[in-house]
């Protein structure tokens, strides 16, 4: 598995696409159902701040996900026990620091179809080959797969992700490659864009109507990395953000485990 992932890696066009956008569309991408998340601890999940600011919510943690049309014996659910939303998170008219860290009430169980991806070492660069895995709609309209879909992308320069979002920050990144009529889309919020078993960025936006020839934007991890650490290690710094109760509504996040099941 490792090798193939290296394969892929290795066979993507690591050059600046040349394109120019002509407008600014308005964002899609908004969590329709279960939102999304990635593994990085054996006690600590990623998804998008965007999925987990509801303040009286209560969130359980479905790993294992393949094929969510039934129960799979590789299937763990736990309680999520703090939500902590990144301090400079923002959604209104920019998006900025879309993340947000969840901690389980108890640790996973390690096993061949559930193990965290790591944080990364370093910093997304312009044509670095990602793969993103997630159930989401191809287009607006369109009902989410069932089955875990993998989607291979490169990220692009910020310079030119701002041609199409001028308010775009450091804390954020884009991937588009020119020719492909994939995207993310409604479903695949939280979502991981991995490199080389590293998440490197959690699915945040896209424009509006999905649509394939504009960029697909990300919350970038290793931006994020130094305030992730310090809450996983319970640091009691400001910087770890503001936690929400948890006492009401269960919401299930359908975790894309990049060891589990990438290339299926």
């Amino acid at each position: 598995m490792v090798l193939l992932f290296a394969v892929l890696c290795g066979c993507a066009v690591a050059l600046e696409p040349a394109f120019k956008f002509d407008w600014t569309p308005p964002l899609e991408v908004i969590p329709h159902g279960p939102p999304r998340g990635v593994l990085v601890s054996d006690q600590f999940v990623l998804t998008a701040a965007h999925c987990v600011t509801k303040s009286r919510a209560k969130y359980s943690v479905l790993l294992g996900g393949h094929d969510l049309t039934g129960r799979e014996e590789s299937h763990q659910i736990i309680d999520v026990e703090k939500v902590f939303i990144h301090p400079n998170y923002s959604f209104e008219k920019s998006v900025s620091s879309d993340i947000a860290v969840l901690k389980l009430k108890t640790k996973i169980k390690m096993n061949s179809k559930v193990s965290p991806i790591h944080l990364p070492k370093d910093n997304v660069y312009t044509g670095m080959p990602l793969v993103l895995t997630g159930w989401g709609a191809t287009k607006t309209g369109v009902q989410s797969f069932s089955v875990l879909q993998v989607m291979s992308t490169s990220a692009i320069g910020l310079n030119h992700c701002k041609q199409a979002f001028p308010w775009l920050d450091s804390s954020m990144f884009c991937v588009y490659v020119p020719e492909s009529s994939s995207t993310v889309c409604n479903g695949d919020s939280g979502g991981p864009a991995a490199y080389n078993n590293s998440v490197m960025g959690i699915v945040s936006f896209a424009a509006k109507g999905c649509l394939p020839e504009y960029p697909q934007g990300f919350t970038n991890v290793f931006a994020a990395k130094n305030w992730i650490e310090n809450v996983m290690e319970g640091s009691e710094r400001s910087a770890s953000g503001p936690s929400l109760p948890i006492p009401c509504t269960l919401l299930v996040l359908f975790l894309v485990l990049v060891l589990v099941y990438p290339f299926l």
